[in-house]
Order: C-alpha cells, then sequence, then structure tokens
C-alpha cells in the first residue's frame, strides 16, 4: 500500500511539473543545433518549395510581386553584430539571416537556404549623405568587389537621418527612380565575424550618430526558444538563431515538393517576364536552365493554424506597400512641378500645366488620406485580432487550472487515506501551477506592453511622416507663390517693355511725318520759285519780242 501511494505521488507530481520541463526542454533546445528540416518544416506554411537543378531545394514565400528581401514589412536596427534586420514577417528569423535570394524572370525573389547566420546578408553602399543595401546572391564572397557581382537595380537607398525606425520604408528611394545615386556611392567594406564565418556589417554606430546627430541605441541579441516573429526590446531582441547543420547522408528534404513543372501548371497566369517584382529590375535573367528541374508536388500545411493571424498581416502588408506606392508617386510628380512653375516665368501659357499639376496633388493627397484611413481600420482590426487571442488564451489557461484542481480532487477521492504529508506536497504543487500561471501572464503582459509601445512608436512615426508631409506641402506652396510672383515680375516688365517700345515707336514715327512733311513743303517752295523764274523769263522774252520792230523781207 505504501509503495503504491510513493507511486502515485510520484506520477501526479510528473504530470504537473510537465507544462514547466516542457518550456525549459524547448529552450534548451533552441540553444543546441539542428538540420536544415527546420526550415524546410517551420517555412512550408508561409511559401512552396520547388526543386532546383542548380541548388537544389529553394523556397518561394507567399507575397505579392511588390515584394523585395530586406526592403519590404521591416527595417533596421543597432544590435552587437552591426545592423541588424527585423523582418515583421512571422518566417522573417531564416530567410533574412541564414542563405542567399536571388531574382527570377518567373518566380520573382527565391531564397536558397543556408548553415551561416548574419543579422542581415547584404552589401552596404555610403555617400552624397544616402545609404544603400542590396541582398547578396548565391555564390558572392565577402570582398572589396562585390558590388561588381550586384545588379544595380537591386539596391535600395535612404538618407542617412532615416536609417532607423520602423518607418524607413516612407524614405525609400529606389534605383528605377535616382539612377544616379549608386554612382555616386562607394562600398562599405566593414566586416564583422561571428563563429568564423564573416559578413558585411555596414555603417558604423559613430557614423550614423554623426549623420542623425543623436545617439544610437545598441541592442543585445538573445537567442528565442522557438521560431517566430522577432521581439525588439527597449535594450534587446529576441530572434531565433539556432545552430544548423547539414546531415552528412543527405537525408533533409522538405515533406512536399514541387518541380518547376509543376509549378508552371498549376500558375498559368504567370508567364516569364510577366510576374515581376516593381523593385527588382525588369530584363533580369538567370543563366540556369529551368526545364531539368524536378520534384513532387507543391502543397502548404498548416495554414488554418496561422488562419487568424495571415489576415492582418497580409492587409498591414497590402498598406505599407501602396503607402510606399504613393509616396513614390509623389516623389516622381514633384520635379515636373517645379519644372512647370519655373516654366511658368517665361511662359504665361504654363497655367494649364500647373492647373493639371494641382488637380495631380490633390489626388495624391486624397490616395494619401486613404491609405491612411484604411492603415488606422488595420490596426484597429488587429488589436481586436490581439483581444481575442488573449481571450482565448486567458480561457486556455482557466481550462488547465481547473482540469489541475479536477485531477487533484479525483486523487484526493480516489486515495482519502493519503497522511499529512501527502496534503503537502499537493498544495506545493497546486502552488507551483499557479506560479507558472502567473508567469505566463505576466509575460502576456509584457508582450501586450511591447506591442503598445511599438504601436506607440509606429503612430509617432506615422506623425512624423504626417508632419513632413505638411512641411513639404507648405514649401511647394511657398515656391509656387514665389513662382507666381516672379512670373507677374516678369509680366509687368513685360509690359513696362511694351509700352517703352510703343511710345518709342510713335515718337518715331511722329518725326517722320514732321520730316516728310518738311521734305514735301521744301519741294513745293522749290517748285514754286522754279515756276516764277520760267514766268518771269517768259515774260522778259515777250516784251523784248514787242519792242524790236520787225524787218521787212
Amino acid at each position: 500500500m505504501t509503495h503504491m501511494k510513493t507511486k502515485l505521488r510520484h506520477t501526479l507530481y510528473g504530470v504537473l511539473l510537465l507544462t514547466g520541463l516542457l518550456g525549459n526542454m524547448q529552450a534548451a533546445q533552441a540553444q543546441g543545433s539542428v538540420s536544415l528540416d527546420v526550415f524546410y518544416s517551420e517555412l512550408a506554411p508561409y511559401g512552396t518549395w520547388i526543386s532546383d537543378a542548380q541548388y537544389g531545394y529553394i523556397w518561394l514565400p507567399n507575397v505579392d510581386a511588390s515584394f523585395q528581401p530586406y526592403a519590404t514589412n521591416g527595417y533596421w536596427v543597432m544590435t552587437d553584430y552591426g545592423n541588424t534586420w527585423v523582418s515583421d514577417y512571422p518566417w522573417g528569423w531564416a530567410p533574412f539571416h541564414y542563405g542567399r535570394w536571388f531574382y527570377d524572370n518567373f518566380y520573382g525573389w527565391v531564397w536558397i537556404p543556408g548553415t551561416e547566420w548574419a543579422p542581415a546578408w547584404v552589401a552596404w553602399r555610403s555617400g552624397v549623405d544616402y545609404y544603400g543595401w542590396a541582398p547578396l546572391g548565391p555564390g558572392v564572397a565577402i570582398g572589396v568587389s562585390v558590388g561588381n557581382y550586384i545588379p544595380d537595380p537591386y539596391w535600395v537607398f535612404v538618407q542617412q537621418q532615416y536609417i532607423y525606425g520602423p518607418a524607413v520604408y516612407n524614405h525609400y528611394v529606389y534605383y528605377r527612380n535616382d539612377v544616379t545615386i549608386i554612382h555616386r556611392t562607394t562600398i562599405i567594406n566593414t566586416t564583422h565575424n561571428y563563429r568564423r564565418r564573416v559578413y558585411f556589417a555596414g555603417p558604423s554606430r559613430q557614423d550614423i550618430e554623426r549623420a542623425r546627430g543623436g545617439r544610437v541605441e545598441v541592442r543585445s541579441i538573445n537567442a528565442a526558444p522557438r521560431p517566430g516573429t522577432t521581439v525588439v526590446r527597449d535594450r534587446s531582441i529576441d530572434v531565433y538563431r539556432p545552430v544548423v547543420r547539414r546531415d552528412r547522408n543527405g537525408n533533409e528534404r522538405p515533406t512536399r515538393v514541387t518541380s518547376p513543372e509543376e509549378y508552371r501548371t498549376s500558375h498559368p497566369e504567370r508567364r516569364e517576364g510577366q510576374v515581376r517584382s516593381t523593385i527588382a529590375p525588369e530584363g533580369t535573367t538567370t543563366n540556369r536552365d529551368r526545364d531539368t528541374r524536378q520534384g513532387n508536388d507543391a502543397q502548404r500545411t498548416r495554414q488554418q493554424l496561422n488562419a487568424t493571424d495571415q489576415p492582418v498581416q497580409q492587409r498591414t502588408r497590402e498598406q505599407r506597400e501602396q503607402r510606399e506606392a504613393v509616396d513614390r508617386n509623389s516623389d516622381q510628380l514633384q520635379p515636373g512641378q517645379q519644372r512647370e512653375d519655373r516654366g511658368r516665368d517665361v511662359r504665361p501659357a504654363g497655367q494649364n500645366t500647373e492647373q493639371r499639376n494641382t488637380l495631380q496633388r490633390e489626388q495624391v493627397e486624397q490616395q494619401r488620406e486613404e491609405r491612411r484611413r484604411e492603415a488606422d481600420q488595420t490596426n484597429q482590426q488587429q488589436e481586436q485580432d490581439n483581444v481575442r487571442r488573449r481571450e482565448v488564451e486567458q480561457q486556455q489557461r482557466e481550462d488547465r487550472r481547473n482540469e489541475a484542481q479536477q485531477q487533484l480532487r479525483e486523487r484526493q477521492q480516489q486515495a482519502p487515506q493519503n497522511n499529512q504529508s501527502d496534503l503537502d506536497q499537493q498544495q506545493r504543487l497546486q502552488q507551483l501551477q499557479n506560479q507558472r500561471e502567473q508567469a505566463e501572464q505576466q509575460r502576456t503582459q509584457q508582450q501586450e506592453q511591447q506591442r503598445q509601445i511599438q504601436s506607440q512608436q509606429r503612430e509617432q512615426a506615422e506623425q512624423q511622416r504626417q508632419q513632413q508631409n505638411q512641411q513639404r506641402q507648405q514649401q511647394e506652396q511657398q515656391q509656387r507663390q514665389q513662382a507666381e510672383q516672379q512670373r507677374q515680375q516678369v509680366e509687368q516688365q513685360r509690359q513696362q517693355i511694351q509700352q517703352q517700345r510703343q511710345q518709342v515707336e510713335q515718337q518715331q514715327r511722329q518725326q517722320q511725318d514732321q520730316q516728310r512733311q518738311q521734305a514735301e513743303q521744301q519741294q513745293r517752295q522749290q517748285q514754286d520759285q522754279q515756276r516764277q523764274q520760267v514766268e518771269q523769263q517768259r515774260q522778259q522774252m515777250q516784251n523784248q519780242q514787242q519792242r524790236t520792230p520787225r524787218q521787212r523781207p
């Protein structure tokens, strides 16, 4: 009987502590090494694994055509390892810190798995008050001439003062909008070493502080226990970064793989050279024969597990990309507006162009206002989803607590003869369970506070962007007013010149009339004098004839 009691007590103790030990086991496992299967299994719900003849298994994320790695849905922070890319995608812990990206005319951006971790596998440029970065392709080594192996359209630039912050995408300058920046910048060759692996660290903290005119917070990197979205805190970031090792026997492979032919068949809407990123260059080609790749049919798993989070993330991603498109259209419109303003100084007919530009600016502002309203609605929907998720988690904790209490009551009913020590042991176990639940609740509260802080930061960034837009509008209005004043001054000067020219022409006409009248008068006087002289001579001749007598024959 005593043996049975001891066995029952040990069993109960093991059941109650299983939840707490499981978390510790997962944390310990995260610090160890894993195989490439972690990529194959964790990324399967968010994309398609394709069998490639040259690179093996490659991953195509479920994103739209405007996606570009290290530019879409993320931002930069400074850490102990240098400039670190923080992705808002739930799968961002893997493709932005392991492996390489390349662009294909049919697929778009595709990721190749790798085993080396880095804060970001990108190359950096600096110059003319701009920082630029571009993803490193497969086979590109870390060296001085790395810029020769990266196509120009892959680069994204931003003014140095805007390099940090969740709203950095509002200040992107893409190669297609300004092809001159890349030729006025140079490669940043600063490198760091992590576990004997060298990577580009980008601009240093001191350079960025000089550019921003303020202090830059350097965060430490903590190893998260499980895959998921990177969490940014005041002094650290939590990211899942296990040590990845390849299987010597080569037994690693995704559960579901598709071949290029099957993917093309299942996506008839795509054609070579038609489905392209709006960021990546048109006409980028690959030097691989796509007709020899083989594999099995691609199917996505665990979609229902993420059905609650994915719509919100999709709306957020679409909203950000729409705002980027509106900002790019506005930036492209401004130089033309300035040229038309300058043209109005000398061409009054440019008023029609000014009206068209005003209408275009109003349309852009309306689009921005619509995007802001949609972003507010998306944030509200996301907050509601978070509230529902927290309610579900709270209900699950209550269910686990009730289940544990029910198990305790059942054990007490089954073993009424337990001594006082058994009851004390059960009470201690119950206290441990309560402590674990309190710790879980505190962790949830901390996560909620972190989300609120991030939401406030986004709101502040949005307010800053609105202020910048207002300042830009004020500057544009001032420029238009100045241009209008200059045009009026030019018009006044033109009228004065016209009046002066008319006065000069009138004076010249009057002088010419006077001279003509004088000449005509002189000619008449001379003719009269000549006529009088002729008349006098004629009379004299007549008089002489009358005085002289006729001679007879």
